[in-house]
């Protein structure tokens, strides 16, 4: 009777202890991560790094992979309506023009500005230009130039990737309640 009584007062210890994990900080991007793995699987290893010069790195895969997996998914016609009211007379022409410009955007920072006209509403001229920033120090050391690892602007890589996961979190709530 005794290690009967034990034994439940033991299991209901352990059940007790296991608990559902907190809510984490970024449980609002937990769906966005589903949607895009590579963006979550990145992102998470960027948070976890020690060496400032990988979780720079992985930072910028996020905002890199992010951006162009974001430009696939824009409709463009749609998106080009709500931001220019083109006159009847030639909204065709208009429409295709755009999309014509949308065909020629092959590099990330293009891309960039498209899925920031388009898409990220939240995205303004100073995101614009910490991304710029980014890129260049992203670019300098794919081309083999030494860079200081003191100098590497983690916070805004990590601020904008955060951002630009909020604004797609937002876009994608938007669309479901529309």
């Amino acid at each position: 009777q005794d290690k009967i009584l034990f034994s439940d007062f033991f299991y209901f210890l352990f059940f007790l202890m296991i608990r559902r994990p907190p809510r984490s900080t970024l449980f609002p991007y937990t769906t966005l991560f589903r949607s895009h793995p590579k963006v979550g699987y990145f992102f998470s290893l960027a948070i976890k790094e020690k060496d400032r010069l990988k979780k720079f790195l992985y930072l910028f895969l996020v905002i890199e992979i992010h951006t162009h997996q974001t430009f696939k998914e824009l409709d463009y016609p749609s998106a080009l309506t709500k931001l220019h009211v083109l006159p009847e007379r030639i909204a065709e022409s208009a429409a295709a023009f755009y999309i014509d410009r949308q065909k020629e955007a092959k590099n990330l920072a293009q891309r960039f500005m498209w899925c920031s006209i388009l898409r990220w509403s939240d995205v303004g001229d100073s995101d614009v230009e910490n991304f710029k920033a980014v890129k260049r120090i992203r670019d300098r050391i794919y081309h083999g130039e030494e860079v200081s690892e003191k100098s590497l602007p983690i916070h805004q890589a990590q601020s904008l990737a955060l951002k630009l996961i909020r604004c797609n979190s937002n876009a994608i709530a938007t669309q479901r309640n529309t």
